[in-house]
């Protein structure tokens, strides 16, 4: 029977003196001793069990659960286990997918800052969703953004604030502060009571940056802009922070504004 020190193993199989070592303090697959120099060996077996190893191993199956399988398992209890690692490969696969969606819509909002700052347009808005704040610090926040990310049919949920068509022609300051997010109109029977709803509607928008207040000027444009094409409010306005940068150290933040019209 042909002997392989440890350094033939290191170079026949891609694993390390040190890795073999650890596998062998653990347990999981161990050299024999010679009797006659004292050089411990492995045996063709024995590498055929490490192979197993680094196979199980790149399917992310702890060490202990491999140790379990080679010491003692069927094939209907190897099967049931690869069965169980699939399924949080599957939620593994689901978390990342949704995390390259929010990735999509935060690229995707900064985009959009160059080429609408400023400028006003007429589109129809999205349908969305959004749950009201106590406050700015409001405690629950967080807690509402996790909410929102977690639910099924909601996008891009993002801080935001509402103007009352009401007081807009007169008030540049916010009036309600939520957390509002894209929704699929056809599934707004599946959302929280506790969620309001604004569907799609025909709107201006624009991206202007906002701090406490609408900058002075920002709002003189939005109402030109309004008397100049003879349109009137039709709904609240909805403002979404949607990307923020730092100049000289100083916060800026960029809003998203979807202001209802009529003609």
């Amino acid at each position: 029977m042909k002997h392989y020190l440890i350094g033939d193993v290191a170079k026949l199989l891609p694993i390390s003196k040190d890795t073999l070592r650890y596998y062998d303090k653990l347990g999981l697959v161990s050299p024999k001793k010679s009797t006659q120099n004292n050089y411990r060996y492995y045996t063709k077996e024995d590498l055929l069990t490490l192979t197993y190893v680094l196979v199980l191993k790149d399917l992310e199956l702890p060490l202990e659960e491999i140790k379990l399988l080679i010491c003692n398992n069927s094939l209907e209890s190897f099967k049931q286990l690869l069965e169980r690692q699939e399924q949080i490969i599957d939620l593994r696969l689901a978390k990342l997918q949704h995390l390259k969606s929010k990735l999509h819509y935060f690229k995707e909002d900064i985009e959009k800052v160059p080429q609408h700052f400023r400028k006003i347009d007429c589109i129809m808005s999205p349908s969305f969703v959004y749950k009201t704040l106590s406050s700015e610090f409001d405690p629950n926040y967080s807690n509402i953004m996790t909410e929102m990310e977690e639910a099924p049919y909601i996008k891009a949920p993002v801080f935001s604030a509402l103007i009352s068509k009401d007081t807009f022609s007169t008030n540049n300051q916010f009036d309600l502060l939520v957390v509002s997010g894209l929704a699929d109109e056809q599934r707004f029977s599946h959302y929280p009571k506790n969620y309001s709803y604004l569907k799609p509607t025909l709107c201006l928008r624009t991206i202007l940056t906002i701090g406490e207040t609408i900058l002075e000027e920002d709002f003189e444009l939005i109402r030109n802009y309004l008397e100049k094409h003879e349109l009137t409010l039709n709904g609240d306005i909805l403002a979404r922070c949607i990307a923020f940068e730092h100049h000289d150290e100083l916060p800026v933040e960029y809003y998203e504004l979807f202001i209802p019209i009529k003609n």
